[in-house]
This record gives structure tokens, sequence and C-alpha cells, in this order.
């Protein structure tokens, strides 16, 4: 009998500590998944947080940019600020603003400033007047059809186009249209 009472002893105690490690074992588990999302959560944060900060820094150049184009192209549109009354109304000649605009953004090579031009561009009846470097027949080809399949119909559009060579490829964008 002394037998089986040890035996009955010793499976409660046995049973006692398995008990006791598998709840070990489970609380384990549930502190190694709450510190998982615990990180997963901290790493979402902080990806948030570069991402404000990427967006503010994008602003803050972007308005750094925008202020350094007003500073630098303000005094060369000053001439051509006033709207237009109607759209029927013709926008001012190029060469109005060729003389605020002669030194404002200047090639570093003097003999790439021959090239420059303005023009305005009319939608009505798909003219364009140019004033300073006539642009060869190309050029003018590639800024009709250009102007007209990105702008709108209703409008003129009076830009700046600063190029190396007037004859070679296009200049990839005008610098600003005016309409």
């Amino acid at each position: 009998m002394i037998t089986l009472r040890r035996a009955a002893g010793w499976h409660s105690r046995s049973m006692l500590l398995a008990l006791l490690l598998v709840s070990t074992l489970v609380l384990a588990t549930m502190l190694a998944y709450a510190a998982h999302d615990a990180a997963r959560s901290h790493r979402a944060t902080a990806e948030r947080a570069l991402h404000d900060y990427a967006a503010v820094a994008a602003w803050e150049l972007v308005a750094g940019i925008n202020e350094q184009l007003q500073s630098a192209l303000g005094p060369a549109f000053a001439p051509i600020r006033a709207r237009a009354v109607s759209p029927y109304e013709l926008l001012p000649a190029p060469n109005v603003i060729a003389a605020t605009a002669a030194g404002t953004l200047r090639c570093a090579v003097p003999a790439s400033d021959s090239a420059r031009f303005y023009f305005r561009f009319d939608f009505r009846d798909r003219s364009l007047t140019s004033s300073g470097a006539e642009p060869s027949a190309a050029m003018r080809a590639w800024l009709i059809d250009t102007i007209t399949a990105h702008g709108r119909g209703d409008q003129q559009v009076l830009v700046v186009v600063l190029g190396g060579r007037a004859a070679a490829r296009p200049p990839s964008a005008p610098i600003a249209p005016f309409g």
C-alpha cells in the first residue's frame, strides 16, 4: 500500500510540474507575440515618421525652388503679368519680354545665348509669332505640334524657350507658359 501512495503522490507532482511547464510555455508564447507585435507597430510608426519627414523635405524643396524661380523669372515676366480681359484679346508680342528677360537664366557659354528666342502661340489660328533668334522650321513645327497637343484650345500661350542651339533638337520643356 505504501507503494500505491507513492505512485499517487508522484503522479500528482508530475501533473503539477507538467501544468507549470505548459503554463510557462503559454506565457512565453504570449510574451513573444506581444514583443513581435510591438516591433511591427514600432516599425510601422518609424516608416510613417520617415514618410512624413520626406514629405516635409519635398515640400520645403519645392517651396525653395519656387521662391528662386519667382525671384529669377519674376522681373523678366513683369511686363506680361496683367491678365487678358477676354480670351479673344491678343497677348503681348514676344518682344515685350525680350528686354526684361535678356539677363535672366543666361547660358554658361555666351555663344549659346544667341539661339535664344521668345514666341507667342495662338490656338485659334495656330499662329506662332517669334522674337529673337529665328527658330528653324523643324523647331517651329515641333513647338506648334507640342503646344497644340498639350495645351487647351481656348487660350494663347506666350513661352520663353531657352535652347542651346535652335537648329538642334527642340528643348525638353519650355520655361514658363503664359496664357
